[in-house]
């Protein structure tokens, strides 16, 4: 997540989620771990990690967080990714993730964006995507197999962060997502960027 001089801007969000997830899977209740991970956190600019573990244990990292230029560019990955059961929670067992996030840094661009077997698009190794398709800004929804990220979660309650007045949640498709007249990609560290449809190396 990202703290700035003390302030986790989607503090709720985050413990929301995580308080979720731990729940779905069977681990333990985190408390105040988040708000614990942000009050231990310096004065500037920082991306905070937290892992709760099945035991209970938190573990908290942090690295200074600069700036992203935007607009960022993004690129498709060149296969569809399989089916994942635990899409809606985030966790460590994320192989496919981390492998578009290993090619978006191979490619030089910020994220690799993700489709499946019926070229519906799902999300980025690191962001979730909104896209404006013949005049009216979409994004996919949950239940195609993504992370409900929490700066996504923002977006949707407050379209006007990209400029919208509303956001339609349905499938969106590959030959769409080719052709839209805007993208803007989500992350809770990075915000809300513009970003450009690169082609493939």
């Amino acid at each position: 997540m990202r703290v700035v001089d003390g302030q986790a801007p989607l503090l709720a969000r985050h413990e929301a989620r995580l308080a979720a997830s731990a729940a779905a899977l069977g681990f333990p209740a985190p408390g105040d771990a988040v708000a614990e991970a942000v009050r231990g956190t310096p004065a500037g600019s920082w991306r905070v990690r937290l892992q709760l573990s099945f035991s209970g244990e938190v573990s908290v990292t942090r690295s200074p967080l600069a700036h992203t230029a935007a607009p960022v560019s993004v690129r498709l990955d060149e296969r569809p990714w399989p089916p994942n059961a635990l899409a809606a929670h985030k966790t460590t067992g994320r192989p496919v993730m981390d492998a578009a996030v290993a090619t978006a840094e191979r490619w030089g661009v910020f994220d690799v964006i993700g489709f499946d077997a019926r070229r519906r698009v799902l999300e980025g190794g690191r962001s979730n995507v909104f896209a404006r398709v013949d005049g009216r800004w979409v994004t996919p929804p949950v239940n195609v197999g993504l992370l409900p990220g929490t700066q996504r979660d923002e977006v949707l309650a407050h379209p006007e962060l990209i400029g919208a007045t509303h956001i339609d949640e349905r499938v969106v498709t590959v030959d769409e997502l080719l052709r839209a007249e805007a993208i803007v990609v989500t992350n809770a560290v990075r915000g809300v960027l513009n970003a450009r449809l690169e082609d493939a190396p």
